[in-house]
């Protein structure tokens, strides 16, 4: 099982307005994978990896879990193992707090278009303070312009993790 790509060939266009309903305005899905998050137990759900957000969702027996990292809160994205030799976790560090996503069929990709997708969000808070300075930077194309924009303009917002229905809103 890999993660999907979206966009106009989407074969599950279902899944962006869902997405939407559960985390509001996350931007473009690029991807997702089925994995599950380290807590008390394994909660399996998937993660959407978006323009500005990184989300995991998991519904399991009516324990709901939803957690939604903004780019600019994380420090770091590191490959990790279970069991000590089993290559299948990724850590995503904040600077309050350390997710651990296990159980990837396909650890490899998801690490590939979260590291990407992180860098472009570092891109544009660089390429704003070369702006800033006076240099000239611009976007590759008019996707990039849109998408560079709508990150650049998302405010600060820390981490959240959102269980059991509550309101979807940053603390």
């Amino acid at each position: 099982l890999s993660g999907e790509s979206y966009g106009e060939d989407d074969p599950n266009p279902w899944r962006d307005e869902i997405v939407r309903t559960i985390f509001g305005d996350v931007g473009a899905i690029r991807r997702d994978f089925s994995c599950a998050i380290e807590r008390k137990i394994l909660l399996h759900g998937r993660l959407y990896v978006t323009d500005r957000f990184i989300c995991f969702y998991s519904n399991l027996f009516g324990f709901e879990k939803k957690i939604k990292i903004p780019y600019s809160y994380i420090t770091c994205i590191t490959k990790e193992y279970t069991a000590v030799f089993i290559p299948n976790a990724i850590a995503i560090i904040t600077a309050r707090k350390e997710y651990i996503f296990r159980s990837f069929w396909d650890r490899d990709e998801c690490y590939e278009v979260l590291r990407s997708m992180h860098d472009v969000y570092r891109g544009v808070v660089e390429q704003g303070a070369h702006i800033e300075e006076g240099e000239d930077a611009a976007p590759e194309s008019p996707e990039d312009a849109a998408r560079y924009a709508a990150a650049a303009d998302e405010p600060e917002r820390a981490p959240v993790e959102l269980d059991d229905g509550a309101a979807d809103e940053f603390a």
